[in-house]
């Protein structure tokens, strides 16, 4: 069974790093992350806010197919970026069984841009949004949720990518719904309490065990105590070249690739590289309960495939760069306040055979 980081807050640097501490066992940090654990069951109000967040992904692939009139390349380039990222939230009725006494809000900021480039043949087109700074507005009572969606550069950044969809033939939706709606956001009575002992238990349980998980194939694993009365438990992976242990925790599928470069009949041979440059996870707590969570992710990953029919070869080449940032910080009982919405009546309820998926992937990508 895995030990808990988790369960007042020291900084984490860069996301996933902890500030210096004194090393004890596996056995002490077990006994206090019990402690904040048996802590956690009693909070019904819990704040949070994050610090030092971006998000950077940068895509690139090529694909040489063969033709009679010679060689066509078909390319594609994607790259988001989101910086300064100011999020804070808070929930209500943590430990209460009536659906009604659960509450909760959140506010989100940041700077965001993106471009997508298509090139086949004689197409060549490229969407680009330049930088904004977006702001979105949330509050949930019980299982409606209301979205505040009346930023302008928010509206026009949706407006741009159902513009992208649609071009490409990904999209024929609409979801002009108007700056501010509410929704089911399918909350059940059988999920309450949202605090409670086995959820927390799992909770510790998995996020110890993905700490242990990560430092067993290469990073170093740190239990640590605090000047300050906090314990930490982290893991800290750097400069792991060809990590192909870490594909499936990355999302990262070669034969998604191999699908779609491969070209029946012909002779293929593909290679690819994924290399860690970081990759920190930390979690404070003492004994009230968990003070923080950080990351720190920056993998790079290629892919080149040759095919050869005839003495004849082509290639097609792939490669992914990702790297996050965050820390979130949190709060409890008295220090957490809930911002409530005054005016529901001015919010459109959404109809129930609205496709949710679709459309929050198109605020959140």
């Amino acid at each position: 069974m895995g030990l808990l980081a988790a369960c007042n807050s020291n900084e984490v640097k860069a996301g996933g790093e902890v500030p210096a501490g004194k090393e004890i066992t596996a056995q002490q940090l077990k006994v206090k992350a019990q402690k904040c654990e048996e802590a956690m069951t009693k909070v019904d109000a819990l704040g949070f806010n994050l610090e030092g967040a971006s998000y950077h992904l940068n895509k690139k692939s090529e694909q040489k197919l063969p033709g009679e009139s010679g060689e066509t390349s078909i390319k594609y380039e994607s790259n988001v970026a989101i910086d300064n990222v100011a999020l804070e939230g808070a929930a209500t009725g943590l430990t209460s069984t009536n659906i009604d006494d659960v509450k909760g809000y959140g506010l989100v900021g940041a700077e965001y841009s993106s471009s997508t480039l298509y090139q086949a043949g004689a197409y060549n087109k490229k969407f680009a949004i330049p930088e904004a700074k977006l702001s979105l507005a949330s509050y949930s009572e019980g299982n409606t949720t209301y979205l505040d969606l009346s930023d302008n550069n928010l509206k026009t950044t949706i407006s741009s990518k159902i513009g992208e969809k649609k071009e490409i033939g990904k999209y024929q939706g609409d979801f002009s719904f108007g700056d501010k709606i509410s929704f089911d956001n399918g909350l059940e009575k059988k999920e309450l309490p949202l605090f409670s002992e086995i959820e927390l238990d799992d909770f510790v349980n998995d996020f110890s065990e993905t700490i242990e998980e990560i430092a067993s194939q290469g990073g170093t694993l740190k239990a640590l105590e605090h000047d300050d009365g906090t314990y930490s438990y982290s893991v800290d992976v750097t400069g792991l070249k060809d990590a192909k242990n870490f594909e499936d925790e990355f999302g990262i599928d070669k034969d998604d690739f191999d699908e779609e470069f491969t070209i029946p009949g012909w002779n293929t041979k593909a290679t690819s590289t994924l290399d860690v440059n970081k990759y920190a996870l930390a979690i404070i707590f003492d004994e009230t309960g968990v003070k923080s969570i950080g990351i720190t992710v920056d993998v790079s990953y290629s892919f080149v495939m040759n095919w050869s029919l005839n003495g004849i070869t082509f290639s097609s080449t792939a490669s992914v760069d990702y790297d996050f940032n965050a820390k979130v910080n949190f709060q409890y009982g008295a220090d957490v306040t809930v911002k409530e919405v005054t005016d529901k009546e001015s919010y459109t309820k959404l109809p129930t055979n609205v496709d949710y998926d679709d459309w929050i992937e198109l605020i959140t990508k």
